[in-house]
């Protein structure tokens, strides 16, 4: 797979299996490769809500998480705006390579998740938070 991939955080155990050598391990992706990025890997176990989800999604940047990454899969439509797999290497591998191997597959997904998150705003969530309480 050409390019590079931009690890965020701590040290993920798939680096040592071969992909060391074409990975980058940040804090900060540089803003230069940032523009690059064509999807999100984020697979959390048990997230409460997942605001990277909706941050990629503003970005028009389709998500591949896992079945049981907790609040990414409440905004990940498998196979529309992204992918929910199975938290196996072998499941995460096949959808990377389709993104890799398919043109135009991840600013498809990434525009439909795009209009997922599009009428979110903290306005509007504080006005639902209100009427919750009420």
């Amino acid at each position: 797979m050409p390019g590079r991939l931009y690890v965020r955080g701590a040290k993920p155990r798939f680096l040592n299996r071969g992909i060391k050598r074409r990975s980058v391990l940040t804090l900060k992706i540089p803003r230069a490769s940032a523009r690059g990025i064509e999807w999100v890997y984020f697979c959390p176990k048990a997230e409460d809500y997942g605001f990277i989800t909706a941050e990629a999604f503003a970005s028009r940047k389709a998500v591949i998480t896992a079945g049981d990454s907790g609040g990414p899969t409440e905004l990940v439509r498998d196979g529309e705006s992204g992918f929910v797999v199975s938290p196996t290497p072998k499941e995460i591998a096949a959808k990377i390579d389709l993104l890799a191997e398919t043109s135009g597959l991840a600013e498809k997904l990434g525009v439909r998740g795009y209009e997922t998150v599009r009428r979110m705003t903290w306005p509007d969530t504080v006005r639902k938070l209100l009427l919750i309480s009420s």
